[in-house]
């Protein structure tokens, strides 16, 4: 039997300034772990920093957010 490794690639949207220490949250500390972790386990994570506020995005904010969703690749 010969084993297979099989890339994973993950990206993820965080809000602009996840390292701000100024900025302290439970979510941004979540987010950093997480993808510390999936790199760790050997899969490719790719960070996608979006200005504007969070979670509740309005105007500006939404446009950059669906933008950058946008310009995923597809799967």
């Amino acid at each position: 039997m010969t084993a297979v490794h099989v890339a994973h690639a993950v990206h993820v949207v965080l809000p602009e300034g996840v390292d701000d220490p100024d900025r302290p949250s439970g979510g941004n500390v979540y987010d950093r772990r997480l993808c510390r972790d999936l790199a760790a386990a050997g899969w490719s994570v790719a960070e996608l920093p979006v200005a504007g506020p969070w979670p509740a995005r309005t105007g500006d904010a939404q446009a950059a957010l669906a933008e950058t969703l946008a310009a995923l690749p597809d799967g």
